[in-house]
């Protein structure tokens, strides 16, 4: 299934798998314990990326929580509006030094009870419930923009979490770390990790074209941004995934050529066990960067969807 268990001289009788061969038992013991390393510093950097992550999503949760009471209560803002208008419509009835004055609601043709400062004259009253309306109001446009930024960040740290189930490589690994170093999740003295630019992207050639794959939302970003406009590019529909482009240079992409490039995208995204993928595609110039949009974010339209298997097998010849 993938992993490494034992070397031994002779041929395993108990275990089932494909079997390596090499010429010493020394070259059998360091691809063994080069691998038992391997394996043990990737499980290092997924544990430290899980846990950064986790512990952000949480005060983003708390966060979120926090600004939607808020939201409720700022809500209430129609209401104090009514009763400023309920008491001016009914000032004569009411004098100073009143707790409370009863009033009928034409709206509803209820009677409201209203609180009243017994400080104040019925006048300023009804301008103290004017003005908790329209603070209520500006606080509710600023809280709506808070909430949405929050969410727009729980969203995009569960998308980085993704990423880092999907990854395989110490290299994905830390590409991933980079990201969170340069938007300062992760805090560090340390120069930028220079090894995207040894290694950029995942390279695929289907049938001829050669298809892009980044590796994480910054290279995803990268990816689409130096894209040509007529390049095809691909993504899972309504949840996360590499970003994949399809460099067309100015030809026809063949119906085939989506079909694989939409199986690889599957493949680096969420659904890549779930049997099938409904994957997005479009030529370059149908997207856009939203203005301060979290790496990874882009909008599109005009797009056609085809339904794969995630696949990234023999079918096609990875490059790099």
């Amino acid at each position: 299934q993938d992993k490494i268990v034992d070397f031994s001289i002779f041929a395993y009788k108990t275990l089932q798998g494909e079997i390596k061969q090499f010429e010493s038992i020394i070259q059998a013991e360091n691809f063994f314990f080069d691998n038992k390393n391997l394996v043990q510093e990737l499980k290092n950097k997924k544990s430290r990326i899980t846990a950064v992550i986790n512990s952000q999503i949480k005060k983003i949760r708390k966060r979120i929580s926090a600004i939607s009471s808020r939201i409720k209560e700022a809500e209430d803002a129609d209401k104090n509006k009514l009763l400023g208008e309920l008491i001016l419509a009914n000032v004569y009835k009411i004098t100073q030094g009143q707790e409370s004055v009863k009033l009928l609601n034409y709206y509803d043709n209820t009677e409201v009870e209203i609180p009243l400062d017994k400080s104040l004259t019925p006048a300023k009253n009804a301008e103290r419930y004017y003005k908790k309306y329209n603070k209520q109001k500006r606080a509710k446009v600023v809280l709506d923009e808070q909430l949405k930024s929050a969410q727009d960040e729980e969203n995009y740290l569960n998308g980085v979490l993704e990423q880092t189930e999907l990854a395989k490589e110490v290299f994905d690994y830390d590409l991933i770390i980079d990201e969170l170093i340069e938007l300062e999740y992760i805090k560090t003295n340390k120069p930028k990790n220079l090894k995207e630019k040894q290694k950029p992207y995942r390279n695929y050639s289907v049938f001829g074209f050669n298809v892009r794959v980044g590796r994480n939302n910054i290279e995803n970003d990268k990816l689409v941004g130096s894209a040509k406009n007529c390049d095809v590019w691909l993504h899972a529909k309504d949840y996360h995934s590499s970003h994949v482009i399809i460099e067309t240079l100015g030809k026809e992409v063949p119906k085939n050529v989506i079909e694989i490039s939409a199986q690889i995208c599957g493949y680096y995204s969420k659904q890549r066990n779930g049997g099938k993928a409904e994957i997005v595609y479009t030529e370059k110039k149908n997207l856009k960067k939203p203005k301060g949009a979290k790496p990874g974010f882009w909008t599109y339209e005009g797009y056609k969807s085809t339904v794969v298997s995630p696949n990234c097998n023999t079918e096609f010849i990875k490059l790099t």
